[in-house]
């Protein structure tokens, strides 16, 4: 029985992942995961449809809810089946295991992404939580010198370490905070000075240190520093939660910042914040604030383009990722320096998943070629010149643009796999769901002997490896992976 509930969970989860209907997404309008129809084809009374990107054509919400319904009835023939099995074999019987009564099915309900015979995941996956089979890691902890035992009192020595990290790494490809508070400086004196921030300014510390430690434990390999980082993260998004809903109490700058910080959070940890719901917040609060702000400085301006873009690319990014319809407009980020060499990491960022929402808008051959020449360039131009930091997630995303306009680039899925292993790389719970898809695509290649593809497919399984640490959901890609040789 719980064995039933927890492929119950898991039908659920699958169901939430239903990519929006063709309608909505051309209203523009939120869609729901309501079967056999959406609540606004249905007030409509028109046929609810999305496009199965793996069938390359539309499919009608209804097929989705005949598959359910069939489960369902299979289900409840498996329990009646299981019952009078166990009632068969008296009390002194040995119980089968959960796994023994389990049907094979070609459609993958168990635990697949997608639905339908020919979909990516189409094979059952069976994720066992099995401690005896964990391989050992060899990624070396970073260099941070604290006490052995480190507790939710961050003193100067953790707080100076968390604020390069962040700054280094993360703010680079995500600026959401103002850079030049002195309280995110790694010299700050957090034991002498943390009594003088108000709630909006501890607000945004705690989810600095939070981030920063969620990023630490991609980088950890034993398991006394991950519990030490991890309890640190959470009791620091635990106490910043107490205070957002005075970070975030009007149309604002600070709230903007407020709510994007929660949502870039929610990037590394899906599981204590919607990410959906914080980013189509985000997203209003952007729409708001872009009509008043004729009325605002030039300091402000500056703050609030920069806004824009970092919303913009996080919003195309889950976008993308989750085949959902990104809200905010294009003109939001307007006013982009148009020589390529004086353009800052953000302006290449917004011009990427631009390229990626036009694409999702219209995805025709035609447009395919066109933007395709537009990737090019910035590609050429990325490879060719120096970034200080985030270099590493500018060219993963222009690859994964590539991807995106055309699946089938093995040399594409090769350089995205490799740039994904590199250790400047920073990874989101979006990351192994892209490893996958350009590991689908070596395989192929690697199966007939090609050398790089081989050694892409080996980089592909060990990130998916690396992920599963901090997100255990990527462990079903990757046996999903291994089944495909």
């Amino acid at each position: 029985m719980e064995h039933i509930t927890s492929r119950s969970q898991d039908l659920n989860e699958l169901l939430s992942s239903l990519p929006a209907c063709c309608r909505c997404r051309l209203n523009r309008r939120r869609c729901d995961t309501q079967l056999p129809s959406c609540q606004n084809c249905s007030k409509a009374g028109a046929e609810c449809v999305f496009f199965d990107h793996v069938l390359q054509r539309n499919q009608p919400r209804s097929y989705v809810a005949t598959l359910i319904s069939r489960l369902k009835e299979k289900r409840g023939e498996l329990a009646a089946r299981t019952g009078q099995d166990c009632s068969d074999q008296g009390p002194l019987s040995h119980s089968p295991s959960p796994d023994s009564g389990r049907i094979p099915s070609r459609f993958g309900f168990q635990t697949s992404r997608y639905i339908g015979n020919l979909s990516c995941l189409s094979h059952p996956l069976s994720v066992v939580n099995d401690t005896t089979t964990e391989t050992a890691t060899t990624l070396a902890p970073p260099a941070l010198h604290v006490e052995e035992k480190l507790s939710s009192d961050i003193n100067e020595d953790v707080h100076g370490y968390l604020m390069m990290t962040y700054m280094n790494n993360i703010h680079s490809i995500y600026p959401c905070i103002d850079e030049s508070l002195p309280f995110l400086s790694a010299g700050w004196r957090i034991n002498r000075d943390l009594n003088s921030l108000d709630a909006r300014e501890l607000f945004t510390l705690e989810l600095v240190h939070s981030i920063a430690s969620q990023y630490i434990l991609q980088n950890i390999s034993t398991d006394h520093q991950r519990r030490s980082y991890r309890v640190l993260a959470d009791e620091c998004h635990a106490r910043a939660l107490t205070l957002f809903d005075k970070a975030a109490t009007d149309i604002s700058i600070p709230t903007l910042q407020a709510v994007m910080l929660a949502a870039l959070h929610s990037l590394f940890s899906p599981q204590q914040g919607n990410c959906g719901q914080l980013i189509g917040l985000a997203v209003r609060i952007a729409i708001e604030l872009s009509v008043s702000d004729k009325q605002n400085s030039r300091s402000d301006e500056a703050k609030m383009l920069q806004l824009y873009r970092v919303t913009y690319c996080i919003e195309n990014q889950v976008a993308t990722a989750l085949d959902r319809p990104a809200l905010l407009p294009e003109r939001v980020i307007r006013h982009l320096s148009q020589d390529i060499d004086t353009r800052h990491i953000q302006d290449t960022l917004c011009d990427l998943y631009r390229i990626q929402s036009r694409f999702r808008s219209t995805p025709d051959e035609k447009a395919a070629v066109s933007l395709s020449q537009e990737l090019s360039s910035h590609i050429e131009y990325i490879e060719g010149n120096t970034i200080d930091h985030g270099k590493a997630n500018v060219l993963a995303t222009a690859y994964e643009t590539r991807l995106l306009l055309s699946p089938n680039d093995d040399e594409a899925a090769v350089r995205l796999l490799e740039i994904y292993g590199q250790p400047d790389y920073v990874r989101t719970f979006l990351s192994p769901q892209c490893a996958y898809r350009a590991g689908v695509v070596v395989s192929t290649t690697a199966s007939k002997g090609c050398r790089s593809a081989i050694q892409a497919y080996g980089r592909c399984l060990v990130f998916l490896e690396q992920c599963s640490r901090t997100w255990p959901s990527a462990s079903a890609l990757k046996q999903s992976l291994e089944s495909l040789q």
